[in-house]
């Protein structure tokens, strides 16, 4: 998208997502509160779906070769997307980041998860940025095996289930 800048900082667009969102042109730091509420509101179960379709996704690679390790970003994917959607649930507000134990803190200030869950996020943290940097997958695959990836993927369902209990 040439030639187009965020309204806020000036800085040159990437792409046209945000104008498409109908909250643009600005960038991811700087859209409108009031038009994000909006458009939040009105696509909430389109980001469920979104959700089920990545942890499917997550799924559908742990069988594919050559890198089932993908399937472990996914699943972080999967369980961010889902915590994002309880904070907006909950508190009307969009969270950025990526941190897993930072976003079940702010998605769930009035209760703590059960510890597996705890030490599942921390875990799977490590593998967020798998599918984004194909270079660090050395360092993966030494962290990995299999048995991790197939009890990941189980246990991704399980905080899948239980976050989507958490929606208000």
């Amino acid at each position: 998208m040439t030639g187009a800048h965020c309204k806020v900082c000036g800085r040159p667009m990437k792409s046209a997502d945000s104008i498409r969102r109908g909250v643009g042109p600005s960038c991811a730091k700087h859209y409108p509160p009031a038009d994000l509420a909006k458009h939040a509101s009105e696509s909430i179960r389109k980001q469920a779906d979104d959700i089920y379709a990545t942890a499917r996704a997550a799924i559908r690679e742990m069988r594919s070769e050559p890198n089932p390790y993908l399937s472990l970003y996914l699943a972080h994917l999967a369980i961010e997307k889902m915590l994002k959607c309880v904070i907006w649930s909950r508190d009307k507000r969009f969270e950025h980041g990526h941190d897993l134990v930072t976003l079940f803190r702010r998605a769930l200030s009035d209760e703590s998860p059960p510890d597996w869950i705890r030490e599942f996020a921390q875990k799977l943290n490590a593998f967020q940025t798998a599918g984004k940097y194909p270079a660090e997958m050395d360092i993966i695959i030494s962290r990995t095996d299999r048995g991790f990836i197939e009890s990941a993927l189980s246990k991704m369902e399980e905080v899948l289930a239980w976050l989507s209990n958490k929606m208000i």
